[in-house]
């Protein structure tokens, strides 16, 4: 069964909430299929960083293959998540 998610870009609440390359970090949320009152949100991450310092290091020492490169910007998401 495929689940579609809602993305919510958060530079309009914070324009400080940016991913390594600058792009706006992101959740995703949907309101339960089966009906009830439970929703699913999605805060997909990279790891994470503190300063200019560490987030530097930490995206030019992840090869574009890994994993977690996809994580580190959200320049390729659509308005919605299929799962």
């Amino acid at each position: 069964m495929n689940h579609t998610m809602t993305v919510v870009k958060l530079d309009g609440v914070d324009p400080l909430a940016v991913c390594n390359d600058g792009s706006p970090a992101i959740y995703g949320f949907q309101k339960s299929p089966t009906g009830s009152n439970k929703w699913l949100v999605i805060l997909a991450g990279g790891a994470s960083c503190y300063d200019e310092k560490t987030c530097t290091e930490r995206w030019n020492h992840i090869e574009p293959g890994d994993p977690l490169h996809h994580l580190m910007s959200t320049k390729n998401f659509s308005s919605t998540i299929t799962k």
